[in-house]
Parts: C-alpha cells; structure tokens; sequence
C-alpha cells in the first residue's frame, strides 16, 4: 500500500494459518517516479495473522499504519520512524472477541 505522500510503499508477509511463524512488515522509499529506491526495513510482526495479509497506511500521515490479525482478532497501529534509522513499532492494539475479525483495515474519517 501506497502512503499518502507517496513516498514509502509499505508490504506485508503473512496470512499462516496453523503455524507458530510470525510474518514481516516492511517498507520501502520510492523515487519520484515511483520505482524503489531502497528498501528500509523487514521487521518481523508479533503474531502470524490467521489469513490477514494487509497493511493500511493512515490516509494523513505517513507516521501511521494499521494491519489485522484474523486469528487472534484485533487491529495493531504501527508507528512509523524516519531518521537516520527508519523504522516502525507495534505501538496500540484494539482487541476486537468476536472469535476471529478483520483480514483488512479501512481508515474512516
């Protein structure tokens, strides 16, 4: 998913069922002209998602991305560092018992 300044492309690897795995969450600087320009990081996720595989960039910000766990059933915001070090951190999550939510986050104003 594209962030909103159209500067970082953020992907996900995960959607494991049935496994003790963890995915990835990583992200990537673009070009103006939109091809990759480096890779920031890989970081590894706290769980394995069930069948979730997506990540939402907030629509206003590039300091913030949400993704779901289907397995567990929640909802994790992520909070992204640039600097010297880019990087992002697990930071909040919103637990959601309904014995299996969201495969894909929707920002709503």
């Amino acid at each position: 998913m594209l962030s909103p300044s159209k500067k970082y492309v953020w992907a996900t690897a995960r959607a494991q069922l049935n496994t003790t795995n963890y995915g990835y969450i990583s992200c990537f600087k673009l070009k103006e002209d939109g091809d990759i320009q480096t890779k920031l990081f890989t970081i590894p996720t706290t769980t394995t998602s069930g069948i979730a595989n997506a990540v939402a960039p907030a629509f206003f910000s590039d300091e913030w991305v949400a993704m779901a766990d289907y397995g567990l059933g929640y909802v994790q915001m992520w909070r992204f560092t640039e600097g010297s070090k880019p990087t992002a951190k697990a930071v909040a999550r919103v637990d959601i018992a309904d014995g299996g939510c969201c495969a894909n986050v929707l920002w709503y104003d």
